[in-house]
C-alpha cells in the first residue's frame, strides 16, 4: 500500500519543495479551454479561490488537520490508510485538482511528527463530544457529591 501513495505523491513532494505547482504528473491533466467571458468558470474561480494556496502552505495546513486529529477524539473516527492517500492522490490526479495532494501529504507525512512531539488526545474527550461546559460541570459536581456521600455513609 506504501508504493503506490509515495508514485501517486511524486508530484506533490515536488511542488511542496519548489513551492509551486510543478510535477512529473502535470502534463497529464491540462485543464481544458474556455471563453474568458464564460460565467461558470468565473463564478468556480471566485468561489474556489483556495485552489491557489501555494504547496508549502497546504503541506502545513494538511499537518495541522492532522495535529488536530491525533488530539481529539477524531483519532477514533478519522484515521484512513495510507491506501485511501493514494486513492485520493489518484482523484486528484484524474481531476486535474494541484491543492488536495499537497494537503494530504502533510497529513500524510507529519504523523510520526506530532507524535514525537507529544501530540495525544486530550483527557475526558470522548464521541460524542459534549458542547455544553455547563452540562460538564454540572456532572463534576453531582460526582462529587456522589463520593462526598459513598464517603461519610460509611
Amino acid at each position: 500500500q506504501h508504493l503506490p501513495y509515495w508514485i501517486t505523491a511524486a508530484d506533490a513532494i515536488h511542488s511542496v519543495f519548489l513551492n509551486e505547482y510543478s510535477g512529473i504528473y502535470l502534463k497529464f491533466c491540462t485543464p481544458i479551454p474556455v471563453e474568458k467571458t464564460a460565467l461558470v468558470p468565473s463564478v468556480y474561480s471566485k468561489l474556489f479561490y483556495f485552489a491557489r494556496l501555494r504547496p508549502r502552505l497546504l503541506y502545513s495546513i494538511g499537518a495541522l488537520v492532522r495535529a488536530l486529529q491525533l488530539c481529539t477524539p477524531f483519532r477514533r473516527v478519522l484515521d484512513p490508510t495510507v491506501g485511501v492517500g493514494a486513492g485520493v492522490n489518484l482523484c486528484a490526479l484524474l481531476a486535474g485538482s494541484r491543492w488536495v495532494k499537497p494537503f494530504v501529504l502533510g497529513w500524510a507525512t507529519t504523523k510520526w511528527l506530532w507524535t514525537w512531539l507529544g501530540a495525544r488526545q486530550v483527557e475526558r474527550a470522548y464521541l460524542p463530544i459534549t458542547l455544553s461546559i455547563h452540562e460538564w460541570e454540572d456532572k463534576k459536581a453531582q460526582k462529587k457529591r456522589s463520593t462526598k456521600t459513598e464517603g461519610s455513609g460509611g
